[in-house]
């Protein structure tokens, strides 16, 4: 399972959303600390039963956007969520979404949600996900 990191747009911080467990983690770039946050309501690592938590992230300068699938690796019954989280690790809001997406991309005002099954793009202006 791969991690989903990016780059806060002024470079002082890297954002590491975990594809095995449900925690997000913060590097600060200019002293190299980081803190980690977990999902108190979701479900830890296991071999056995593996589960797929985030699945995308991106980020502007105030929030981190990242897409969360919470589903074992089989399900065909899925629900993504956005998890917008500030960048001292507050969870500010969670968005459950009609369909399914599996990737996302941000510009400075507009996030872009993909899905690869049916092939669709949908948007939405950032300010109105806070």
């Amino acid at each position: 399972m791969n991690n989903y990191d990016c780059i806060k747009p002024d470079r002082s911080k890297i954002v590491m959303a975990m594809a095995a467990m449900p925690v997000v983690n913060i590097i600060n770039l200019s002293d190299f600390t980081a803190k980690g946050f977990k999902l108190i309501d979701k479900p830890h690592f296991s071999i056995e039963s593996p589960i797929l938590h985030y699945i995308d992230v991106q980020s502007t300068d105030e929030y981190i956007y990242a897409l969360y699938l919470g589903s074992d690796i089989e399900s065909v019954d899925y629900h993504t969520e956005l998890h917008i989280i500030d960048w001292e690790g507050n969870f500010i809001k969670k968005v459950r979404f009609n369909m399914d997406y599996e990737a996302i991309s941000l510009t400075k005002d507009v996030l872009y949600l993909y899905t690869y099954s049916d092939v669709s793009l949908y948007s939405v202006n950032v300010s109105e996900l806070r």
